[in-house]
Order: structure tokens, then sequence, then C-alpha cells
């Protein structure tokens, strides 16, 4: 299933690889965009009125159909725009190579399916448009053990003669330092029946036509993948030139144009249906099936109303008190002073071990005697009023039951005898219900943890405790970094699994006498009591148990065959040296851990007084954020992005900067966290976006001439909000900003743990012509199969590696990795935080390709183009 939906995602995307050939004989076919007619009349707007048009075996995108006529998504829209402009095209068919040639010496005019290549290059002129974007893809055998590129070494790899494919391949396998054995053929199919017959391990195609062959012959797709590249239409350079460009211009438009031909055709040949209806024959057999269960379910209500209506009749006309008290789920039973039983249910008896039917004299007393373990059961039988007892009683089954008994003395017919009647009602669901009341009015229902009543309790005591005996306890707040970012992108049950891990892992930590609780969706607690009678020594072991907390939880997490990452910050108050209440005791772990997230991540900070301070300028912060905005207050600085060149950008990241009346210029780490955790992100993030956009126009009209790009910052609340993308196309209409001059940064935690929905709005920025970058790369655990499935076009390395580069040997491996991994998946770096020369000069000699940082040039309000 996962495969079939892996296909029909490729097949969405409406990609097509050429260089595909399985004909074995040229044949030459005319066709015309008039199906009633074999040729188009002459063109009347081009010199040139009859057109040679080349196509090989690629179904859907071009072959051979069942009457032998040129058909596909190619020929449809090259038909198309010949009819439109009334050409006359003939479409020859033939095998790739053959094409190649012919095409190269001008034999024929046009060669759709072709990517771009310097050796073609020379011969050939392509398309300003491309009608498809492919890649390679390396495809197996079913039972195939192939999982990366290292295990093809020393394997028979069968690719196509000339296909630029193969060449890519090879030379992606020299990167890696694999050797493998290659194998040749003019056409795919014979390339695939070198796979099938065994005599290949391996076989390289286009990820389209790939696909098609695999599910003919059942075999799969592998996740190597490489060499991403659009496909055009070429001619020869000495053709006439007028078709291409009455191409160029045609998919311009169509392209501008949703319910255009060209995205109707792309739906008919490339997308693949939806599941197909139910036959009209299966809806009637269903609804006949269910009138007949309808009808068998009212006969038996009908039949179940009646049968309990004749019981009711039954049982009142024969009035026995035995056939009452029978059904009754309690205890019953009636004795004498002497203990004969007059009468007992078959609750009683079965509580008992007797035979229900078994109707020989009975006496209490006498069976109790015999059976210690009953005699809860005849307690204060010699009291004289009723009596309500609460007692634990063995059975039968051995099986400790909870019975609430009450005892009431009646008088016989005569009024001369007295009878002790006894009911006992069994109460053990109900104990074992309000025990679990009781547990979950005390415990995390998730995690099974301590909730903050029970940790209420359990401090008061801790705190008692320490009073008699003069000692020190500590409490400590522990905070999942980025858990919700985390748990919206990947959803809730990964997020649930990782909480229970971490729970697990605190309850194996903790002593005894410990405590571990669950405050919040991601902040746990841990209650440490009795550490030591002096203060300082006490927080040094409450410190080195957080630290162990700390490394602890770090651990990876597998789940469904992938491994995360989770770290964790830590926040500690110390009793009685910081509070003696519970309240407070809680507030000040809790603002000591808001200091220890303001650090980064996995950090660990103990309470102090200052800190209190700190939470109340928060506090003021938040309230004058809000007139910040009002006032413009908040304004956008532009940092350059420079070229190996040391001199020229093209590029500038817009940072917020913060003009406060009292505190005067505030950074952005200050006050964008409060934003981001307040309800204004969205507002503030599109006021960001329409500054940027309004200085790209600016900026593009005074200087139309340059290249450029302003990047900047993209958070997971807007990527939630569902206003985003008509805000985004909106301001891209607006202010008219062309393909490649606003890219937006995504945070690596993003893209380590993205969910559909986030990877969909970055592919709909991409159709709209927006960069993706990667900002602080490297402080995550991104894998290099996570990158190459978001949109993305750039990372930029987190500047904390390379503030202390070339001299920390740890950093630089990790920069050379780094830097190795987007070249292979070719995407550019960006290197922050450059102050030094030597910082430049090292990533220079690693042919990094962009760089920011104060070695170039401080933020500034304009964009300058000199560093």
């Amino acid at each position: 299933m996962r495969r079939i939906l892996h296909i029909r995602k490729l097949f969405l995307f409406g990609f097509w690889l050429s260089s595909v050939a399985l004909a074995q004989q040229q044949t030459t076919l005319t066709q015309t965009s008039d199906s009633s007619n074999n040729h188009v009349t002459a063109s009347t707007a081009l010199e040139k009125q009859h057109w040679t048009i080349g196509f090989f075996h690629a179904p859907p995108l071009g072959f051979l159909n069942e009457k032998n006529q040129p058909d596909g998504f190619i020929v449809d829209l090259l038909n198309h725009i010949a009819q439109q402009h009334k050409l006359n095209i003939t479409w020859q068919y033939g095998e790739f190579p053959d094409l190649l040639n012919a095409a190269k010496l001008g034999a024929i005019d046009i060669l759709p399916g072709l990517g771009f290549t310097k050796e073609r290059a020379r011969s050939l002129i392509y398309s300003n448009e491309s009608f498809a974007n492919v890649w390679g893809q390396v495809f197996l055998p079913i039972n195939s053990k192939v999982e990366s590129i290292l295990d093809l070494n020393g394997k028979t790899v069968a690719m196509l003669n000339g296909g630029i494919n193969g060449e890519n391949f090879l030379r992606h396998c020299n990167q890696f330092e694999v050797s493998v054995q290659s194998v040749y053929s003019n056409s795919y199919d014979e390339v695939f029946n070198l796979l099938a017959s065994g005599k290949a391990d391996a076989v390289v195609a286009n990820n389209v036509y790939g696909l098609y062959m695999a599910k003919k012959y059942d075999f799969f797709a592998s996740n190597i993948m490489f060499n991403p590249f659009k496909v055009f239409i070429t001619q020869n350079t000495d053709s006439h030139r007028a078709f291409l460009a009455l191409y160029d211009r045609s998919l311009q438009e169509w392209k501008k144009d949703p319910d255009s031909f060209y995205y109707k055709t792309r739906q008919k040949w490339l997308d693949v249906a939806s599941d197909k209806p139910l036959p009209q024959w299966l809806y009637y057999s269903l609804f006949s099936v269910l009138l007949v269960a309808l009808g068998a379910l009212i006969a038996a209500v009908l039949y179940h109303h009646k049968f309990h209506k004749s019981t009711a009749v039954i049982m009142a006309q024969r009035k026995q008190l035995r056939q009452i008290i029978n059904h009754m789920p309690h205890l019953i039973f009636l004795h004498n002073n002497q203990g004969d039983v007059l009468l007992i249910n078959h609750s009683a008896s079965e509580f008992f071990g007797l035979a229900i039917m078994d109707t020989g004299p009975l006496n209490i007393y006498q069976f109790v005697a015999q059976n210690q373990k009953y005699k809860g059961l005849i307690e204060n039988d010699s009291a004289s009023n009723i009596v309500y007892n609460d007692v634990k009683v063995v059975n039968d089954q051995e099986q400790m039951r909870n019975l609430m008994v009450s005892k009431t003395w009646l008088s016989d017919d005569t009024g001369k005898s007295r009878l002790l009647l006894t009911v006992a009602v069994d109460m053990t669901d109900i104990r074992n219900f309000e025990h679990q009341i009781k547990h979950l009015v005390e415990h995390d229902e998730l995690t099974g943890l301590a909730n903050i009543n029970l940790i209420r309790q359990h401090l008061q005591q801790g705190i008692d405790e320490c009073a008699d005996k003069s000692c020190h306890g500590a409490l400590l707040f522990i905070d999942i970094d980025h858990f919700k970012t985390l748990n919206d992108a990947q959803g809730h049950r990964l997020g649930d699994i990782i909480l229970k891990t971490v729970a697990e892992r605190l309850s194996n930590l903790a002593r005894t006498n410990d405590l571990v609780g669950r405050l919040s969706s991601n902040v746990f607690l841990v209650h440490l009591s009795n550490l030591n009678e002096n203060a300082e020594m006490a927080q040094n072991k409450a410190v080195k148990c957080a630290e162990v907390i700390c490394e602890r939880i770090s651990e990876p997490i597998v789940y469904h065959n992938k491994t995360y990452h989770v770290t964790a910050c830590i926040g500690l108050s110390l009793y009685p040296r910081d509070g003696n209440r519970v309240s407070l005791l809680l507030q000040r772990a809790d603002t000591a851990l808001y200091e220890a997230k303001n650090r980064g991540r996995s950090r660990i900070r103990v309470f102090h007084q200052y800190m209190e301070q700190a939470v109340k300028e928060r506090h003021t912060l938040e309230t004058d954020i809000h007139q910040a905005l009002k006032n413009d207050d908040i304004k956008l600085v532009y940092q350059p992005i420079v070229t190996f060149s040391e001199n020229n950008c093209n590029g500038w990241e817009a940072l917020a900067r913060w003009q406060h009346p009292k505190r005067g210029l505030l950074m952005p780490d200050t006050f964008i966290p409060i934003i981001e955790q307040s309800s204004l992100m969205p507002e503030f993030g599109y006021w960001v976006f329409e500054r940027v956009c309004q200085t790209i126009q600016q900026h593009h009209t005074s200087h139309s001439g340059q290249s450029f790009y302003i990047s900047a910052n993209l958070s997971v609340s807007q990527l939630k909000d569902r206003r985003f993308i008509d805000n985004i196309s909106r301001l891209i209409n607006q202010y008219a900003i062309k393909p490649g001059m606003l890219e937006l940064e995504i945070t690596e935690s993003i893209a380590m743990y993205e969910s559909k929905q986030a990877a969909d709005i970055l592919n709909q920025l991409k159709l709209m012509g927006i960069r993706i970058a990667i900002d602080d790369f490297g402080t995550g655990y991104s894998s290099f199969t996570q990158l190459k499935q978001l949109p993305i076009d750039k990372i930029k390395i987190d500047q904390s590696f390379i503030e202390d580069v070339p001299n920390n040997t740890e950093h630089t491996a990790m920069i050379k990795s780094i830097i190795a991994m987007a070249r292979a998946i070719q995407l550019d770096v960006v290197a922050e935080g450059v102050e030094t020369r030597s910082q430049y000069e090292f990533l220079q000699s690693l042919d990094c390709d962009f760089y920011q940082g104060f070695y170039f040039a401080k933020p500034s309000s304009q964009l300058r183009f000199k560093s």
C-alpha cells in the first residue's frame, strides 16, 4: 500500500524523464491535431510551414497507442499548439539514440524530452520553458537487500546507452567511492529485461518511466535518487527557431492559468485517478442486505419485548419470593436463633460453594465453624437492632470480596420466633472504582505519574519532614525542548510516546522517597526529599541529579523504525532556602525553568532572587509589544549575504529591531519568543512579510538590472495559520514579486519533524516562486532522507558551529559533513555568524557558497551591494 501511495504521489507531480527508448524499428507517422484529418492546413503565422517532431516510447508522455498513432502528454500539447496556429507537423517515431543523432544532424526539427547537458547544448537549442521536472532513480528486484548506494558496490547495474541518468549515477558512485559494473542497452525495455533475467542487479532509470516498468515487472523503486532536472524540447542549432519561440509563449500563458489546456492535459495523463466508484449493482445488493438486517432487527426487538412481557406475567402470577430473591445479585439468607437456614438465594449458595439445588438442612453457625473464612458474615448476629457493617470475606473461589452487610431481625407468622435476615451487597467493583477515581484525581492519565494534587501533598510532607530534621529538599521542573513543534508537526501519537518514554526514564531514576509528576503538556516534576542538612551540598546533589536526567532524556527514542532525539531544560528550587510554602516553591522552580529555557536547549538553572525581576520585566514587555506594533516602533534591518568574492552580495536577511522607549534597542531574541507565545505572531509575521515585499519592490524599481533576494524567517505558528498561503499570495501579487526575489527561512526543528501539512505549504510556496532555506542548521538531528523530502534550496549553518573554527576540531568536522551532504543533494550553503578572517578562510577552503556575519557587514536599514 505504501508503494502504491508513493507512486501516486510521484505521478501527481507530473514529472517525466527523457532518454527512454523502446521501439526496435524507426517508423514515421503523421498526425494532426484534428483527428478527422491527417494534416493541418499550412501555417500563416510562421515562415516554415512543416515541422518534423521525433518521439520515443515513454508512456504516458509519448508512445504509440493501440491504433498505432502518436499519443501522450507531450503529443497532446504540441498537437494543440499546432492546431491553434495552423501548423503542419509530422511525428517521427524511433529509438532514443537514433532520434538524438537525427536532431543533432538536423534530420528532424524538434526532439522533446531532453535534459540539459553541455555536450548536447553544442548542437541543440533548448526551449526556455520546461514541461516536467524529473530525477534519476535506482530500481531493484523485490527480494533485493540493497538499502543505500553503498550496497551497490561490486553489483552489475543496467542503464540506457547515452542517457543522462546513467552518466550522473556513475558520477554519484564515484563521489561515494562505489564501484559498479555497467551494462548498456539502446532501450529501456532491454535494460529492464536484463534485470528481469538476472543479468543485472539493478537498473538506473528516470522515476516516471521506471515506476511504470517496475509495476510491469514487480520491481520496486529504491530510495537512491539523484540528479533532479527539468525536461525541455530541443532543436538543431541551425534549424528555424520559430516553433521553439511559439512553444515557449504558449507554455508561459498556460502556466499562468490553473484551468488552462496544459493543466487539464497534465491531469489527464499524469495524475493517478482516484478510487473508482462502486458498481451500481453493489449499491442495490448492499441496500437489500440492509433491508434484511433491518427486518431481522425489528423481529428480534419484538420477540425480546414479548419475552419480557410473558416473563413479567408469569412472575406476577406465581408471586414466589424465592424466584425474586434468586435473581438478586446480593447474598441473602434467613435463619433462626439456632442458626438453622430457612431461606438462601443462589448468590449466597454460590458464594459459600453450596449446590444451588441442595435442599438439605443447613446450620449457618456450624457451617462457619467449619469454614472460618466466612466468620465476618455472622459477626454482630446478637445485636438487637439493624446492623450495617463493611467486611472483607474470601469466597469459595478464594477471591477477596468487599461486602456491605446489613442484618435485620424479623418475626415469623406466629410472632413468637425471631428470624435474622442477612443481606450482603458485593461492593468490590465499587470499592475498586473508588480507588481508581482516587488514583485519577491524584495521577496523570497518560503517564500514570503524580499530578498537581498529589504533588502538593507530597511536597508539603517533604517540607514538614525537613522542618523536623533540619534538612533540605529540592523541586525540579523539567521542560521538553520544542515539544510543541514536534507534537504539532508529527502528530499526538508520537508526542504521547515521547511523554511516556520520558516519564518511564524519570521513574527509573527516582529514589524510593522521591516523587515524579507531570504538571502540564510537556512539563514534568521531580521532588527530591531529604537531600542534606547543608544547603550547598543539597543543591549540588540536586544539580547532579538534574544533569543525569538531561543525559537520560536525550537518549534516542525509536518509533516506527525512525529515531527521534529530545532534550530538556530544568529549573530547580531548594527548600527551605527558597521558601517553605508549596505554592512559592512551585512558582520559583517555574521561574528558574523559564531562565533555563531562555539560555537554549538542555540547560539547568537554580533559582536566584534576581530571576523574579526578569519575569516581571517579561510581563511588562508583553504589554509593551502591543503598543509597539501600533506605534511602528519595531523596524527591519537587512544584513548582507555575500558570495565567496567577499566584496559583493545579492541577498539580505531581514532582521527585526525594537527601539523600546525605556530599554533602548532590543534584539529579536528578547521579544520574538514573547510574540511567539502570544497570539500576535500571525499579525507580526504578516507585517514583516509586507515590509520585505515593499523593500523588494522599491529596490527592484531602482535597480532593475540587478538580481537579488531578501530572506525572512517563518515560524511554526505561521505555518499553522489557515490564512497564511492566501496572505502570502496576496502580497506576491500586490507588490509584483518575481520568482526568486523572496526567500523564507524555517528552523531545523520544523524541517526535522515536518508534517504532511507543513510540506504541502512549503510546496505551495515553491510554486509561487519563493525559495526555502533551513535556518540554524546543525542544532537538530536532520537526516539526509528527511532533507530530500522537503522542497528546500539552501541550508544555513548555525553560528554556534562557526564561532570557534578552525580551532574546534569537532565543529570543524561537523561543518565539513554538512557541506558535503549539501553538495550531494545539490543545496546551497550559507555560513552564519562569520566574524573573523580565519573563519572566512577556513570556510572558503571548503567551497562554502555564501557567508553572513559582522566580518562582512552589520545589519543596516538600507540594502547595500558592497560589503
